[in-house]
């Protein structure tokens, strides 16, 4: 027998130890794993459940006040109606003082009607669905007692919930032990259900029985069922019994395999243990002398090789690890000290340029218009080649990066997916990688080598991936902390800052103003019986004319004023460095370019006219603070209003005073 062929026994017995022992491994771990995915399973849906089933109850409670806010204006019928059309509650009723229905509209759940009403939010349930019941007082209709919504809570809705969720396990509602609403397509059987609720500790948590593993959350506030997830207890008995007996039998061949090949290969590989040693305590020049031609010579040359070219590998490496280092490291440092994107981008744009040689290079990212923008350059006009300043998604190479999520590598022209278009680079070694949001791309990072012959490699094309993903992580996390912190101070219907944003940036002012001895005024703007626009028009129209109100005020005041919507239709505008003679002027043109001209609105809707009044008040004759200010404001301001309206008016320091 031949050195290569007890070599290849002595292979397959270094390959079936390792076997064998991954074998116990799973006996141990298998059911363990299959334990703990099931544990997790219940639980993570368990909490999803009452998660759920709790913001319907607030929802339920939602439809009560809305409800009731509409009786103020409108029929009960009308109320109920246009409740349930917006889907707000399944069912809705007005009751008059002796609890009979005045009005309904909607599908009321079977087995509902309790008396008392019974409230979800306070863990109570009639039966399944969850309710509740508010008071009101209608000044014109005295006889209205309450409003009542309840909203379905059976085999659809859970099904509907299950699948929302995204799990299996099966989802079991009861009221005092007994069985109200549960998932179909049931896979465990749910007859020891009741039995399991009731064997679950207090306050809820994992009971297993009769291969049935399941999650427990008792009633309680906003939750008036015993919720239930169950799923079968995974089983895994022939799979380890078949593991082991494999595992064992392996064991067996192996140890008497490794035992029989060592004896006989012991001597001639001593030599190759030795050197081998050497090597793996980091003597590279080590090497064997070759004294025979068989397969042990044929070693001792490969192996004398090897060592050859692994010197040669560690010295690059080591030089291209300091080299990677050194960038990330610099990458790290930025990705974790800004939050500026016009900071951020070029450090990631330069880092990617150092690590695998490039001459130049682009970062592009997503704009609001669907299309790519250019947010960092660095060497592209020094070496005469094209910046794209925008790209269209799917159009040229860049384009197409961004379009399929997939990284291109080669000569410019050289093939179907590097073909530039007009704005890009047309010749040159280019590599360009997406930066990812999974599931989508928002944006790429475009490499070029125009005078260097070899281009990129495989490496550099990996280096720059490995890049990418921190950078996408980073720049993602910036987009989103800017977008984070626009949606905090920004009023969703106006679109100009909200109170939150007001008060920061008057605190701010009445401290410059203090520091520097500057003046500073504040004026509050109230539309003149705004409540008539929304009850002739509806409200939509009147937040279409909140909106344009907010543009034509824009319009008229500096960039370096802050117009924040102060409440309602109440807004307020921050004048830094501005005294009560600039204030005054401001509020005499605002005044007269809402009552100018009409709201119009879309071509179908009459025009509305609306006039504004206007309070004002000036740092630090009327206050020394930005609560003073905005009190002397407000009270200006309904001095406007008692004045007539439709005017403005400035605050008099002797309020002030008084206030004191």
């Amino acid at each position: 027998m031949t050195l290569r062929t007890r070599l290849a026994l002595v292979l397959v017995a270094l390959v079936l130890v390792p076997l064998v022992a991954a074998a116990i491994l799973v006996l141990y771990a298998v059911p363990r794993a299959a334990a703990d995915r099931a544990d997790t399973l219940v639980l993570g849906a368990r909490s999803g459940v009452t998660n759920e089933i709790s913001q319907t109850c607030e929802l339920a409670q939602s439809a009560a006040v809305v409800t009731g806010r509409m009786l103020g204006s409108s029929s009960p019928a009308t109320a109920t109606r246009r409740v349930v059309a917006d889907g707000l509650a399944d069912w809705v009723s007005v009751v008059d003082d002796r609890g009979n229905a005045v009005s309904s509209a909607g599908q009321l759940p079977g087995g509902l009607i309790t008396q008392p009403w019974s409230d979800c939010a306070a863990g109570e349930a009639g039966g399944p669905a969850l309710s509740t019941e508010l008071q009101v007082v209608v000044a014109d209709t005295p006889r209205l007692s309450a409003v009542r919504t309840a909203d379905a809570v059976n085999a659809a809705y859970l099904d509907d919930l299950r699948a929302r969720l995204g799990f299996t396990a099966d989802v079991v509602l009861l009221i005092d032990g007994r069985v109200v609403a549960s998932t179909t397509d049931q896979s465990t059987d749910l007859s020891e259900v009741p039995t399991l609720a009731a064997t679950a500790p207090v306050d809820g948590g994992l009971v297993s029985a009769n291969a049935v593993t399941a999650a427990v959350a008792p009633a309680g506030p906003g939750m008036p069922f015993d919720v239930v997830v169950a799923t079968p207890t995974p089983g895994g008995g022939v799979l380890v019994q078949t593991v082991f007996l494999v595992a064992l039998v392996s064991l067996v061949v192996a140890v008497v395999a490794a035992v029989a090949i060592a004896r006989d290969l012991t001597g001639p590989l001593e030599e190759v243990t030795d050197a081998a040693e050497a090597v793996a305590s980091g003597d590279l020049t080590k090497s064997i002398e070759v004294r025979r031609s068989d397969e042990v010579g044929r070693l001792a040359r490969a192996f004398n090789h090897m060592t050859d070219e692994l010197l040669t590998y560690v010295t690059e490496l080591e030089g291209s690890r300091d080299a990677l280092r050194a960038n990330f490291d610099r990458l790290g440092e930025a990705l974790s000290a800004t939050l500026d994107l016009e900071t951020l981008v070029p450090v990631v744009l330069e880092t990617a340029m150092t690590s695998v040689g490039a001459e130049a290079g682009v970062v592009m990212l997503g704009d609001e218009h669907g299309g790519l923008t250019l947010h960092a350059e660095h060497g592209m006009r020094t070496r005469s080649l094209t910046v794209p300043s925008a790209v269209v998604v799917g159009d040229g190479l860049l384009g197409a990066v961004a379009a399929s999520g997939l990284s291109v590598r080669g000569e410019l022209g050289s093939g179907p997916e590097l073909q530039p278009s007009a704005n890009e680079p047309q010749t040159g070694s280019v590599l360009a990688v997406p930066l990812r949001r999974p599931p989508h791309v928002f944006g790429v990072i475009a490499l070029f080598a125009p005078t260097d012959p070899k281009g990129f490699d495989a490496a550099a094309e990996s280096s720059l991936q490995a890049l990418a993903g921190p950078a996408s992580i980073a720049v993602e996390n910036v987009l989103l902390h800017a977008e984070a912190t626009r949606a905090s101070t920004i009023d969703q219907m106006t679109g100009v800052w909200n109170y939150r944003y007001l008060l920061t940036s008057l605190n701010r002012e009445v401290e410059r103003a203090l520091r520097f001895d500057r003046s500073l005024s504040v004026l509050m703007l109230d539309l003149d019986h705004f409540k008539l626009v929304n009850d002739a028009h509806g409200h939509p129209r009147g937040d279409a004319v909140l909106r344009e109100f907010a543009s034509r005020v824009q319009a008229e005041i500096r960039e370096v004023d802050t117009l924040a919507r102060y409440g309602g239709e109440e807004f307020a505008v921050v004048l830094p460095e501005t005294t009560a003679t600039g204030a005054e002027n401001l509020a005499q043109r605002i005044c007269a370019a809402i009552r100018s001209q009409t709201f119009t609105g879309d071509e179908s809707e009459a025009p509305v006219s609306v006039t504004v009044s206007i309070g004002g008040a000036v740092y630090p004759e009327h206050g020394g603070s930005s609560r003073e200010l905005i009190q002397a404001a407000d009270r200006a301001l309904y001095s406007a209003k008692a004045a007539g309206r439709n005017r403005w008016a400035m605050a008099v320091a002797s309020e002030r005073v008084a206030d004191r």
